[in-house]
């Protein structure tokens, strides 16, 4: 098996195990959802240091929105680095210079414009997360084109369609690669 199939089995592993991270962790809030709303987790959380106590029902809301956002965001940076990594790695393999930008080295390896301006995105929504509280700044217009998603100020939307559309964009972007080389 040559050393670039070896690389791209290695990566779609690893973005499968953070995927099923995903969906099972999904899974496990809605049966939890479901148990509350039965009433089978019935009474209150109390915090000993605080003495603060909330009702299981409230502490599902707050379930509900890290469901929706956080775990996303945890998920959705998992996978651009294991794609970075990869392309890193692929970069090598193919002797492609390192003093090269990001879209000159997927210029090389023929990916499309609109697909340089999708990953462009995709790396720059984690950008703007990961240093801008998922506000919107130039470089990311600059760098998304016209799969830009909001203004300059605007903060970005880090749901699970979102999520899962650019986990599966990435990991056939991965495929492609393989195939190609």
């Amino acid at each position: 098996m040559d050393d670039i199939k070896l690389l791209g089995e290695r990566t779609i592993s690893n973005i499968k195990s953070i995927q099923d991270f995903q969906v099972f962790t999904g899974h496990s809030y809605s049966m939890y959802l479901e148990m509350v709303k039965l009433g089978y987790l019935n009474g209150s959380v109390t915090n000993i240091q605080t003495q603060t106590s909330i009702s299981k029902e409230e502490m599902s809301k707050i379930l509900l929105g890290y469901m929706d956002n956080e775990l996303q965001q945890i998920v959705f940076y998992e996978v651009v680095a294991c794609f970075d990594y990869f392309f890193v790695d692929f970069s090598k393999l193919k002797r492609i210079k390192e003093n090269l930008k990001f879209e000159e080295k997927l210029k090389i390896c023929g990916v499309s414009e609109d697909d340089i301006l999708k990953l462009n995105e995709i790396r720059q929504t984690r950008h703007c997360f990961a240093h801008n509280s998922g506000f919107v700044d130039k470089k990311y217009i600059d760098k998304s084109g016209k799969f830009s998603r909001g203004g300059i100020g605007i903060k970005l939307v880090m749901n699970r369609p979102y999520a899962y559309d650019s986990l599966n964009f990435i990991k056939n972007k991965i495929i492609e690669f393989v195939d190609k080389h």
